[in-house]
């Protein structure tokens, strides 16, 4: 089934609500699984941060990426750092990497 809303506002919920319930949605003892549609430009843009995202993993952050693709980074002392380009990111990636104290000096910036 394809659902077409008018209001963003409502996908929004839906999809919230269908992550909080994830496994747990059913109509008629069937499971719903719930999934947005991207254009193809903006999963192509998505696919540009998929290796950065990794290394910020494994560096202990939980980067978010913004719809349509931006990077938000969150220090561990709680600033943020928002990134439009996956070369912003990556100089800060390489930052972090090659001295522990950049991240909280470029994440306060």
């Amino acid at each position: 089934m394809i659902i077409r809303l008018h209001r963003y506002q409502v996908k929004e919920l839906i999809i919230r609500e269908g992550r909080a319930r994830r496994g747990k949605l059913r109509y008629r003892d069937s499971p719903i699984a719930i999934y947005e549609d991207y254009s193809p430009e903006v999963i192509e843009q998505h696919s540009r941060y998929r290796g950065m995202m990794a290394d910020l993993y494994k560096l202990g952050l939980k980067p978010p990426l913004l719809f349509p693709a931006k990077l938000v980074i969150k220090a561990k002392d709680g600033s943020k750092r928002h990134f439009a380009t996956v070369k912003e990111a990556e100089h800060y990636i390489v930052a972090i990497c090659s001295d522990p104290q950049a991240q909280n000096v470029n994440a306060a910036q």
